[in-house]
């Protein structure tokens, strides 16, 4: 089921859903239209709601959840929420496919499974997985992956437009581009973005609010400085470290964070010279896609022997970080050493 279908369905949900995919925000959010739209009287909630996870679940817990009438309700709700599909065990599978064949005896029952991101293999469009077949063959399934930058833009501008706040698109792709894909983070940045713009009377959120208000995190600053590093723009690299210094971060936190991502960009590069593909580096390394698609740009034309280099460098770097008090200056240094490998 695609989500514009969701989308449609829960207006008056029915039957069973399976919600997987990276993007939990989508997934809270049609989780509380399908409970809006079922428990309609919030007294009675106690009574109609049932919630399962890693903790409490079982297949004759949800069997039994499901048989079980409303109570001065038309209908209600069992909710199955799982950090992964793996909880329920292989020899369980069986059982519970056979449960779900059940939920259409119960009309009165809306079932909603989800799982965390990374915790379900659905395979591919054209070669689903076989929990993805059998699962599809039962209840109505949807995948909520990172949105597109394009999404995210417009669904930020109208976040924006509810504080009666204007913003253009340049500002809301920094945004995008300091915060990463996850909506939970940029709804959380938004609201404070929003707030800062407001309480300095401003009434439009431009590069300069979006700086001075959202607050990277040390593993998009490293990406950010080592994805300089090897664009061969000093620049950049510099001002990257700059902003890192004015914020006060730890730069023993900072070059942690910068030698981690170098390990996977050279990790990858290999990868992908021996041939390998996107989703089966990401299966290998136990990165997300996306993340891999990132560092596969950034490394693209690089020698895999620069990027062994620069690991190397980063060793070093660490040495004198903890043996000499320095601060920042073996990181400007470890800037000026790729540079000149880069050459």
């Amino acid at each position: 089921m695609t989500e514009k279908e969701l989308k449609d369905s829960v207006k008056s949900p029915t039957g069973g859903y399976f919600f997987f995919g990276e993007e939990d925000y989508l997934k809270e959010y049609y989780m509380s239209l399908i409970r809006r739209a079922v428990i309609t009287d919030e007294s009675l909630a106690v009574f109609n709601e049932i919630t399962f996870d890693d903790s409490n679940f079982s297949v004759p817990s949800l069997s039994d959840a499901l048989s079980s009438p409303p109570l001065m309700s038309e209908k209600k709700l069992v909710k199955v929420i799982l950090s992964a599909y793996s909880v329920i065990p292989e020899r369980e599978r069986k059982a519970f496919f056979a449960t779900l064949d059940s939920v259409p005896d119960f009309p009165e029952t809306v079932l909603v499974i989800t799982v965390s991101p990374g915790g379900f293999d659905a395979g591919t469009e054209k070669r689903p997985s076989p929990a993805m077949k059998a699962l599809s063959a039962h209840i109505k399934c949807t995948d909520f992956p990172l949105q597109t930058e394009a999404k995210l833009t417009k669904w930020l501008a109208r976040r924006f437009a509810k504080y009666e706040l204007a913003s253009d698109e340049a500002s809301l792709r920094l945004m995008i581009s300091m915060c990463g894909r996850s909506m939970h983070r940029l709804a959380g940045e938004t609201d404070k973005t929003a707030a800062y713009a407001l309480a300095a009377g401003n009434e439009a959120i431009d590069c300069d609010t979006v700086k001075a208000a959202v607050t990277r995190t040390p593993e998009e600053d490293a990406f950010r400085l080592a994805n300089s590093l090897l664009a061969g723009d000093r620049a950049a690299a510099l001002d990257s470290l700059s902003g890192s210094k004015r914020r006060g971060e730890n730069p023993v936190r900072l070059l942690a964070s910068v030698t981690a991502v170098f390990c996977d960009m050279a990790a990858i590069s290999h990868m992908v010279h021996a041939g390998a593909d996107r989703r089966t580096i990401a299966s290998a390394l136990k990165i997300h896609e996306y993340r891999v698609g990132l560092y596969m740009k950034a490394v693209n034309g690089v020698k895999p022997e620069v990027l062994d280099d620069a690991l190397s460098m980063c060793a070093e770097a660490d040495v004198k970080m903890k043996s000499t008090p320095l601060g920042y200056i073996p990181l400007e240094r470890l800037i000026c050493s790729v540079m000149r490998e880069r050459r």
